[in-house]
């Protein structure tokens, strides 16, 4: 019965290849696993109904050229933190394979 429920598990948790060694960074820290820390998502400007000078239009645009600045920086910074939580799934994967494998080996 213990075989079963453990297969299952590994099953659910969809393992990696055997033995692989998982690189690069993580999330974990404590017993909680951490939100991210890329602060708040920035809010695209608004476009004003109508623009009544060049300086208006000037204005806009470097409004949306620093936004797409800090959306590029938050963007990576989520991409990285969702990266490290792969690599952190795929390290809970082995272990719970690692625990398998010793329960179901012959002595």
């Amino acid at each position: 019965m213990k075989k079963i429920v453990f297969g299952v598990l590994v099953l659910l948790l969809a393992p990696s290849p055997g033995g692989a060694f998982i690189v690069g960074g993580s999330n974990f820290g404590s017993f909680i696993y951490p939100a991210h820390t890329c602060g708040i998502k920035p809010i695209l400007p608004s476009k004003p109904f109508a623009f009544s000078s060049q300086q208006d239009i000037d204005d806009y645009n470097e409004k949306i050229k620093a936004y797409n600045k800090t959306i590029k920086e938050y963007s990576s910074c989520i991409n990285e933190y969702l990266d490290n939580a792969n690599r952190d799934m795929q390290r809970i994967r082995e272990k719970a394979k690692d625990a398998v494998d010793e329960m179901n080996r012959s002595y």
